[in-house]
């Protein structure tokens, strides 16, 4: 079936220099992933947002079908700028691409309204993944692991006022605006 195609451009350039061979790593109903040499690519359908080493097709079916033609033709798995194949067979001819570079420039400034839901997110997910961490707590598993290795603001040392210094004197390198590590 044609596709039009949005792709990160990390893996418009892979493709651009060699086909990726891999296997049926994970499929879901809007995404799978194929498993390869050096990582994973992920097919995204149409409503999705585009990642990092992905591609977004301009296709709303269920990639579960993908898993089908895994098992009656085999699990090899190729993709190139022309498209996806299992087998012989071709799942996906690629007709146009819409390449996007995802990598933010240092110098760029975080929309505001982009950190405001990323704060809003992350106030809600307070029991999960390094939350505490980012926010400064050292109550959860990822702060307490880190906590010998870690200063942050609301350390003694920032409380009293060496922050600027006890970061680069004492062998710490910095983390983010808050937070240092040895």
């Amino acid at each position: 079936m044609k596709v039009r195609v949005r792709i990160c451009s990390r893996l418009y350039e892979a493709l651009s220099e060699q086909t990726l061979e891999g296997t049926l790593h994970s499929c879901f109903h809007r995404a799978m992933n194929m498993a390869y040499e050096n990582g994973l690519v992920t097919f995204l359908a149409k409503e999705k947002s585009l990642q990092p080493f992905s591609l977004n097709l301009d296709w709303s079916g269920d990639f579960m079908f993908v898993k089908e033609l895994v098992r009656s033709r085999g699990t090899e798995m190729r993709l190139n700028l022309q498209g996806l194949w299992i087998g012989t067979y071709q799942v996906f001819e690629f007709e146009t691409f819409e390449i996007l570079n995802l990598k933010k420039r240092q110098s760029e400034i975080l929309n505001p309204a982009a950190a405001n839901f990323i704060r809003s997110f992350l106030s809600h997910q307070e029991e999960k993944g390094i939350h505490g961490l980012i926010e400064g707590r050292t109550e959860d598993v990822f702060s307490a692991f880190l906590e010998d290795r870690s200063l942050s603001r609301s350390s003694a040392e920032w409380r009293t006022g060496n922050s600027g210094v006890c970061g680069r004197a004492a062998g710490w390198r910095r983390a983010g605006p808050d937070t240092f590590f040895r």
